[in-house]
């Protein structure tokens, strides 16, 4: 699988992720389990994917878990 995304805690560390999946055998839907419980705080996505014409596309989202 040439497409992913790693998930960054608040103190910077990397977040456990299970393994990628396609949802229903749609390649256009990745499905990322997150494996623990999320404390409270920021967390950055970093993502990347590959079309099947091989372009690639990247980016990344913030969110933030409240107590």
């Amino acid at each position: 699988m040439f497409s992913g995304v790693t998930l960054t805690s608040p103190t910077g560390a990397s977040v456990p992720l299970g393994q990628p999946k396609e949802e229903g055998g749609d390649q256009r839907v990745l499905i990322i389990p997150i494996t623990s419980a999320l404390t409270a705080g920021a967390y950055a996505v970093r993502w990347r994917a590959v079309s099947v014409d091989t372009h690639h596309t990247q980016g990344t989202f913030k969110f933030t878990v409240k107590p």
